[in-house]
């Protein structure tokens, strides 16, 4: 890695870091995320695949507004695998994080 490399990616770890600073002066934990964007960051979703559980959950939540929890977590591990090494907390807290900032609501 040259020196440029190095200096980008010290510059995008001090960027992260402040902004996991500044959300835990929110109330950011693991189990209460307060941003989905940060929680993908911590726990190595990557962008495509915060957007495949964006578009799951809208689709899930417009077909039945009152979708089950199991429901929820089966399909969003069936398109994201990786999420079930997370506890159940973690888990919850990632649904209702992603919920809140990116569900559409009908009206």
């Amino acid at each position: 890695m040259d020196i440029v490399d190095g200096h980008v990616l010290d510059k995008l770890n001090l960027i992260e870091s402040a902004i996991s600073e500044l959300a835990e002066l929110h109330g950011h934990s693991a189990l209460n995320p307060v941003s989905p964007s940060l929680f993908c960051l911590e726990n190595g979703i990557t962008f495509d695949e915060r957007g495949k559980i964006i578009i799951l959950l809208n689709r899930l939540f417009s077909e039945n507004e009152n979708v089950s929890y199991l429901e929820l977590k089966r399909n969003i591990i069936r398109e994201v695998p990786k999420l079930a090494l997370l506890s159940e907390e973690v888990f919850e807290g990632m649904v209702n994080i992603f919920k809140k900032n990116y569900v559409i609501e009908e009206e």
